[in-house]
């Protein structure tokens, strides 16, 4: 199946090989475990304030090689943009294969996952219920 993006500049986890796993999902951050072991994780703050940057310049959904971290980097009020209760921190892909989600931080992680389910159960589903939404990007 063709992907409908193809992002360039990403950070991929695949979440189920080797230790790569989500630890926890908060209002704050996801936490997860890398395919090396290494502890991280995404704040979905910072995922808003990037969705509201690029809506704001006409920009979103981006396209394969838009830079946001650049278009953050330039918005000298970035870091203290007002967070609506309910916003967009990233991009989801569930009927690519693999499934994959890629969150709006300026490493652009982006977590694969074995399907669609586990996607939903471990990712989407804990993100909706902290008051985040996503968005299809397919």
């Amino acid at each position: 199946m063709d992907r409908f993006f193809n992002f360039k500049w990403i950070e991929v986890v695949h979440i189920g090989t080797k230790s790569a796993r989500i630890t926890a999902v908060t209002r704050q951050r996801v936490n997860y475990v890398d395919e090396v072991g290494s502890n991280l994780s995404i704040d979905l703050e910072e995922c808003a304030r990037m969705f509201l940057c690029l809506e704001s310049s006409g920009l979103f959904p981006p396209t394969d090689d838009t830079d946001w971290g650049r278009l953050a980097d330039a918005m000298r009020e970035f870091s203290t943009i007002k967070i609506p209760n309910i916003c967009c921190i990233g991009l989801r892909g569930a009927i690519d294969e693999p499934p994959w989600f890629q969150f709006l931080n300026r490493r652009r992680t982006q977590f694969e996952f074995e399907d669609a389910q586990t996607m939903d159960s471990e990712l989407l589903g804990p993100l909706s219920g902290a008051g985040w939404q996503t968005f299809d990007a397919c």
